[in-house]
């Protein structure tokens, strides 16, 4: 959708419908004090726009994904990987993929400002800030927001609450909370776009809005991604089976996966349909489909999400309801009809001819 006023606003919608937020004001106060509670991450590399994200999906699946330790970056490091294949950090993360891997709900929203130069901008910075970024923040969304880094370079942080003219965000840099105040963040949300500087100098703001449940009570134990269990498998209903029997048939006529399955949340880019996972990375270069899979079986398990993870294989979409660990790991998968099992490299083979595509499905309640 296109608004033309004194700037231009682009807004994208990420996946499905983005939920309306009607949160009361106790809703937002106590989803800010769980922000607050939450564990930072710190970034590794050029992985900001990844690892800035990190408490969202701490605070959506009850498990601390990025603890510091070897083993939790080994983690990250194979989910990092499936998009371009790198496993080192060395180049940036899209924050469109980290948020459609793990199933959050987010809007993009990118404002692309009136011929100017960038001090006569300000302005119209400052008035995008103090009025759709705070009213956003006090209906209690977070924003994942693109601002310009200390030395002048692209960088990310998760906007989380602002109190009068301060702004609290979690800055992977640091792995906690930087407070900006309102004339700081308004100078560093001006960015420059690069690709359009060859004809005239355009700057722009970009984000992404979030949406979160409230928390009923403050949690603050999280289960660390390394001590999830080796063996783990979720026992559906007879009910969700009868579901998952409905929502897992493709609607015919459709051009594309997503459009052929509706109700499976598919990781893929809006604009051309295709898997935000790298097809052409090796099946064992996958690990982190399989990873994905442990985590998100993990939440269903902790009770702290409703939705599994679907791998698309022989052209048609599995739930993943469990996995088993160890030298010869395997996935449990649901085909709407029966349980199979496969190794995770027959898994993972077929998942690639069938175009990597990953993602997730509701349940409803057993």
């Amino acid at each position: 959708m296109w608004v033309m006023v004194s700037l231009v606003l682009l807004v994208r919608l990420q996946g499905e419908d983005f939920p309306p937020v009607r949160l009361t004001a106790e809703e937002s106060r106590m989803l800010y004090q769980q922000a607050r509670v939450t564990p930072g991450a710190n970034q590794i590399g050029l992985s900001c726009a990844f690892f800035a994200n990190v408490p969202l999906v701490t605070m959506s699946s009850g498990i601390n994904l990025a603890d510091g330790s070897e083993k939790s970056k080994e983690f990250v490091s194979s989910i990092y990987g499936l998009r371009d294949g790198d496993f080192n950090f060395t180049s940036a993360f899209d924050r469109e993929i980290f948020f459609k891997l793990f199933a959050i709900p987010a809007k993009e929203v990118s404002v692309y400002y009136r011929d100017a130069k960038r001090e006569d901008l300000l302005v119209d910075a400052k008035k995008l800030l103090t009025t759709d970024i705070n009213k956003a923040l006090d209906q209690g969304m977070f924003v994942s927001l693109r601002i310009k880094g200390t030395y002048g370079t692209p960088h990310n942080v998760l906007l989380l609450a602002y109190r009068g003219d301060n702004y609290y965000c979690h800055d992977p840099i640091i792995g906690s909370i930087l407070t900006l105040n309102v004339d700081e963040i308004t100078s560093r949300i001006l960015c420059l776009s690069k690709a359009r500087s060859k004809e005239t100098k355009r700057y722009f703001t970009a984000y992404h809005l979030v949406a979160l449940p409230a928390p009923t009570a403050i949690d603050k134990n999280w289960l660390s991604v390394t001590k999830l269990a080796n063996d783990q498998e979720i026992k559906l209903a007879e009910t969700q089976r009868k579901y998952l029997s409905t929502v897992l048939k493709k609607v015919e006529g459709k051009d594309g996966v997503a459009a052929s399955f509706p109700s499976v949340r598919f990781a893929v880019f809006d604009d051309t349909g295709k898997s935000v996972i790298s097809d052409d990375l090796p099946p064992e270069k996958m690990q982190g489909v399989f990873n994905l899979t442990k985590f998100s079986v993990s939440s269903y398990a902790l009770g702290k999400r409703d939705m599994l993870p679907v791998w698309l294989i022989d052209g048609m979409p599995l739930v993943a309801t469990g996995y088993v660990g160890g030298e010869n790991p395997k996935v449990i998968f649901f085909d709407g009809n029966q349980r199979i099992v496969m190794t995770c490299g027959d898994a993972l083979g077929k998942f690639k001819q069938s175009g990597c595509y990953f993602g997730h499905v509701r349940l409803i309640k057993p």
